[in-house]
């Protein structure tokens, strides 16, 4: 809600219109005595006319709980779910609440305010409104009203239960009168003046409160009382004594009356929080406006699809394209080079020479095979060769000779029998002592049998 607008609450209740002005300012609002030109203007719907449903579900994308909760309605509604508006909201973690509300009620209940109304709400959103502006977290909620008495619970600005009872103060007073024998004036004077103590109201009370908070299960910090018949005379310390809970009325801002004004002021609340209102609107299939990326993703997926399709036959066809060509042109060399396939190049005349040693020398005279046989003597001989380091080779045909550098004299004779017992001569040329035990040596190694 921008600075400065001016958002109307009104509460259309049994026994007149009780209306509730705010203006947006920082964080906050103010309450107005007035407006002519309110920005926003919420209705609230009786509770008598919408329905309730609570859900636990794992997912969170809106459209795919719109699609279950919808389907779930429509089982469960005494009426069709075309002829119902409702929307789903989150409120705890992994938990949603429907509201449904027959079409026809919200279209005569729309008209009777000529002047336009934004937002049309629930009670139970109201309250829970009203009680987050007022500090309060948990608690339990209890409209006396003159008609109907009303129980809400809420945690965390999130409506949990709601239970509508149609008896209220005017079912009381005439109890009173019947049980006392007097006019249904003397009973109303009666319950004003003698309260809680009055015959018959007690009985109310507790039946009242056994039937509102039937089948609840959650647990609450404190009991919140409103409505006109919150001004009963003794009532909070009753309600106190039997319940265990701290009964208190609701600290509105000035001027505002906890007895009268606080669905008005949590209705006036309603655009301060727009994504956690749901939208009653007869004239939409589920509540809130389709987002415009659903209306055009089919045709999005249709497209990518054909474009998709486009790309694969292009490929085929150059793939196909690309095929002959090269078939055509190695038919074309073919034909003009006949003799192609006989000519020499470096790497195939590499291969036909070590070829022809392997043929000539036999297994192990190959230089490429003594080079492995080298190198798998010394991996073979482990910790015996660990010291030998070669500096030169010079491999020429089946001699060869090697020089280098071994630990000791006893590891340069381990190499030696090493390479005898692979099929070559080896012969200690030359060696010279060094430093440390050290052992210079040149070794001549030919295959055996030349």
């Amino acid at each position: 809600m921008k600075q400065g607008q001016i958002s109307l609450g009104i509460d259309k209740g049994t026994t007149g219109l009780r209306k509730v002005f705010l203006r947006s300012a920082g964080a906050g609002f103010h309450v107005l005595s007035a407006s002519e030109n309110p920005s926003f203007q919420t209705v609230l719907i009786p509770s008598t006319l919408t329905t309730f449903r609570w859900f636990e579900l794992p997912f969170t994308d809106r459209w795919k709980v719109r699609e279950v909760v919808g389907e779930e309605l429509s089982q469960s509604l005494p009426f069709p779910i075309e002829n119902a508006a409702w929307d789903s909201v989150p409120f705890l973690p992994g938990k949603w609440v429907a509201v449904v509300a027959p079409k026809d009620k919200l279209k005569a209940y729309r008209a009777a305010f000529p002047n336009g109304v934004s937002h049309l709400d629930p009670e139970p959103f109201a309250f829970a409104r009203a009680l987050w502006a007022c500090g309060k977290r948990s608690a339990v909620i209890v409209d006396f009203g003159a008609a109907k008495t009303t129980f809400c619970g809420v945690q965390d600005r999130s409506p949990t239960f709601i239970r509508t009872l149609l008896r209220g103060g005017e079912g009381l007073s005439q109890k009173i009168a019947d049980l006392c024998g007097c006019s249904l004036e003397e009973g109303a004077r009666r319950k004003e003046t003698e309260g809680v103590s009055c015959p018959g109201v007690e009985e109310f009370l507790l039946s009242s409160f056994a039937d509102g908070l039937l089948g609840s299960r959650e647990s609450y910090a404190e009991l919140i009382v409103t409505g006109e018949g919150s001004r009963l005379p003794g009532l909070l310390e009753w309600l106190s004594r039997h319940t265990g809970l701290p009964v208190e009325l609701l600290n509105l801002p000035p001027p505002l009356s906890p007895h009268s004004d606080v669905l008005a002021f949590g209705a006036a609340l309603s655009p301060f929080f727009p994504a956690e209102n749901p939208e009653l609107l007869e004239g939409r299939e589920n509540g809130r406006a389709r987002d415009p990326l659903q209306a055009v993703l089919p045709w999005l997926l249709v497209l990518m699809l054909s474009f998709s399709a486009s790309i694969l036959g292009k490929h085929f066809f150059l793939r196909h394209q690309y095929y002959s060509v090269q078939k055509a042109v190695q038919g074309l060399v073919a034909s003009e080079f006949p003799d192609i396939r006989n000519s020499r190049t470096p790497m195939s005349l590499i291969r036909a020479r070590l070829q022809e040693e392997r043929k000539q020398e036999g297994t192990g005279a190959g230089a490429l095979d003594f080079l492995y046989r080298v190198g798998e003597t010394l991996q073979l001989t482990g910790s015996e060769t660990q010291g030998l380091t070669f500096f030169d080779m010079d491999i020429s045909g089946a001699e060869s000779v090697l020089k280098g550098e071994a630990r000791s004299y006893g590891e340069l004779e381990a190499f030696q029998k090493r390479l005898e017992s692979a099929a070559y001569k080896a012969e200690i040329l030359e060696s010279k002592s060094l430093e440390a035990g050290k052992v210079r040596f040149t070794l001549r190694v030919e295959a055996k049998g030349k």
